[in-house]
């Protein structure tokens, strides 16, 4: 079957999922497609004032969040603990899309992970080096 070019991507996947979803119905397979093409059109989800338009795209593995597998609930509603469903990810690491432009993650870059690993290497290490008694104090 084909689905309507002018469709949207996201249109277009919920459209193929629900004629997957179909009984065997005896009807063509364009007047399958066009049932559920205005069937995935009537559950179709635009987002509020105030929220993303566009799509949220996981910078990890490349799950594009679509509002339809989650109820109706948008990104913007998901909590902090929300993570990708394809790798887990968490919810910072998910950036806005635009068209094949991505845009900057969530949570900003990873620098502050990165600072914060690195100081605490060097406290381990300090401690260690202090609990073995190889560093002496300074005489007085």
């Amino acid at each position: 079957f084909v689905i309507n070019a002018r469709q949207s991507p996201r249109l277009q996947r919920r459209s193929s999922r629900v004629v997957e979803s179909l009984p065997e119905l005896p009807l063509s397979s364009e007047t399958a497609t066009d049932f559920a093409t205005e069937l995935a059109a009537q559950k179709s989800y635009t987002p509020p004032e105030g929220y993303w338009q566009g799509e949220w795209y996981c910078a990890d593995c490349g799950y594009i969040y679509d509002p339809a597998d989650f109820g109706g609930r948008f990104f913007e509603d998901q909590s902090n603990k929300f993570k990708c469903p394809q790798c887990a990810g968490p919810r910072r690491r998910f950036a806005k899309k635009v068209g094949d432009k991505i845009g900057e993650k969530l949570g900003g870059s990873d620098a502050p992970i990165y600072v914060i690993s690195i100081i605490g290497l060097l406290i381990t290490v300090a401690v260690a080096v202090w609990a073995s008694g190889e560093v002496s104090a300074p005489a007085s």
